[in-house]
């Protein structure tokens, strides 16, 4: 995406990790059989990255709405496989920074390197905004619609950064959810209208604790997730974060990923990039992730070292 925030639809954060199902932005493959919201990215102007959502793929049965010049990238959780509701982190905020690595098999380096990754793609937004779809949004794409995922997180008042209350937090969310007209406008249009904030840690909190909701789904999806390379995972969940039914609406991903073929896989992760100029960053980050992890197996390299941004 461009090197702003999007304000495209993001994730679910209200529901708990381990409780709810985890949910994905709405970005597909082209050929997918499924329709997928795309989410639009947003503010050009910033000097944040774009924060993510709803992006299509390009290789998908199914045509995703694709939103312009906002936060493409959502930040909710992947889909989960049929049997077992993928589980999303975004409502529990206070304790994401201290969860360790989510899994057994998931390299720690592609945690660690989540963030990093993600923000020239996403961007952060402190506030409340209204995305291209009129959703209320913060974080790195994080969805806070309805105004329940809203009210589980750490708001603090910009003057004084004491904490925010319910009633407080839910006014300024129904204020601007009031104003749809925003939902045509930068993210930078809130940030004078609102009197709410979230903190770095905060909002890292939020980010990495609904990383480890889509990396619970991404192991029970792949059968043979533990052996991928650090670069592998970080692209799956870059798909996790920004595809629609990621990984459930995406079978050519999933069979080329199954077989470890990892230039059908870069392939088949590519974002549609119609009437969405700012996922051209993210496809361009899948085709190398794939192709370094390529490159590690090819060459036997060590799987766990994240090589990314590197080109091998």
């Amino acid at each position: 995406m461009d090197d702003e925030p999007n304000d495209a639809p993001a994730n679910d954060g209200d529901k708990p990790a381990e409780e709810q199902p985890v949910e994905q932005s709405d970005e597909q493959p082209a050929d997918s059989d499924l329709a997928a919201e795309q989410s639009e990215e947003q503010p050009a102007d910033s000097d944040q990255p774009e924060q993510q959502s709803e992006e299509q793929t390009a290789d998908t049965d199914q045509p995703a709405e694709q939103s312009e010049e906002q936060p493409a990238e959502s930040d909710q959780p992947a889909e989960q496989s049929e049997e077992q509701p993928a589980q999303q982190s975004g409502d529990e905020p206070a304790a994401a920074a201290s969860v360790p690595a989510a899994a057994t098999g998931t390299h720690t380096s592609v945690r660690n390197g989540f963030l990093s990754f993600s923000q020239p793609l996403e961007g952060r937004v402190r506030w409340m905004y209204l995305d291209i779809k009129g959703l209320v949004t913060t974080g790195v794409g994080n969805l806070i619609d309805p105004v329940a995922s809203a009210l589980k997180l750490p708001f603090v008042h910009k003057g004084d950064g004491s904490p925010a209350n319910e009633a407080e937090i839910s006014a300024e969310w129904q204020r601007l959810k009031g104003n749809q007209a925003l939902a045509q406008k930068r993210h930078t249009a809130c940030e004078a209208i609102t009197e709410l904030r979230l903190t770095d840690a905060a909002i890292d909190q939020v980010v990495l604790a609904k990383f480890d909701g889509n990396d619970r789904v991404l192991r029970q999806a792949f059968s043979n997730w533990n052996e991928w390379p650090a670069d592998a995972q970080l692209g799956a969940h870059s798909m996790a974060w920004a595809g629609a039914g990621f990984p459930i609406k995406w079978p050519k991903f999933r069979v080329a990923a199954e077989a470890r073929d990892w230039q059908a896989v870069a392939a088949e992760s590519e974002i549609d990039e119609t009437g969405n100029p700012g996922v051209k960053a993210r496809n361009a980050a899948h085709a190398q992730l794939f192709h370094n992890a390529d490159v590690v197996e090819s060459s036997d390299l060590d799987r766990a070292t994240l090589h990314y941004p590197q080109i091998l």
